[in-house]
């Protein structure tokens, strides 16, 4: 019988998040939202993967009873509230929209709970994105990820992948692209900036251009 795909670090990941969110659902619920999930990425997914028998594999692991993760990651799922600034510190331009995230939190329909540490964390971490909503499920995202990849045993690849694709949100480039220019030593921008960059540029020379024949006509 030919075996299936490799299990990937990303069907671990969609396998244990869901679980960790829906703790009550049976292996086949579990897999059927995974199966789900991962066709919507990638139509070409192979049909019926991942298997039953894998699903089943990797939420019967023993370390979803969180027994084995040091009491310092247990406790980034506790409720945030300002008084954890003690122990767990934000830097204080971040605070403001760490605040506004925990509001949200609470009056989100079908959410209505407190914010976590962890999620604190990553609104800390991410609060130069100014698009709140994006924001506000961007952490929750990156929280539920971290969370699984924790369990799973897999952080320190969740921490490679998603240097990777914040570095790619956050300035717009791909990993593969120069950081800065080896000759000048100043940064490489995005193609979106070096667009941005160029359009000024010649906005200032027309308006150069304009001038200059002001001053001959005058």
């Amino acid at each position: 019988m030919p075996k299936g795909p490799k299990i990937s670090i990303e069907v671990i990941s969609q396998i244990t998040r869901i679980h960790l969110q829906h703790p009550n659902w049976t292996a086949k619920e579990v897999q059927r939202e995974v199966q789900a999930n991962l066709r919507e990425k990638n139509p070409n997914m192979a049909q019926g993967w991942p298997g039953l028998s894998t699903v089943q594999k990797v939420i019967k692991d023993p370390r979803y009873k969180g027994t084995q993760r040091p009491p310092e990651l247990i406790g980034l799922d506790s409720p945030w509230s300002v008084i954890t600034l003690a122990k767990y510190g934000i830097a204080p331009e971040a605070l403001p929209t760490v605040l506004k995230m925990a509001v949200h939190f609470r009056k989100e329909e079908g959410l209505g709970r407190r914010m976590t540490i962890r999620e604190a964390r990553w609104a800390a971490w991410l609060s130069s994105i100014t698009n709140l909503l994006e924001l506000f499920h961007t952490i929750q995202e990156y929280a539920e990820e971290e969370k699984a990849m924790e369990i799973s045993g897999l952080r320190d690849e969740f921490t490679f992948r998603i240097d990777d694709e914040l570095y790619g949100e956050l300035t717009g480039k791909n990993i593969a692209d120069p950081v800065f220019d080896e000759i000048s030593g100043y940064e490489v921008p995005s193609p979106a900036m070096a667009k941005i960059r160029l359009g000024l540029k010649l906005a200032k020379k027309k308006i150069q251009n304009k001038n200059k024949r002001k001053e001959k006509g005058g």
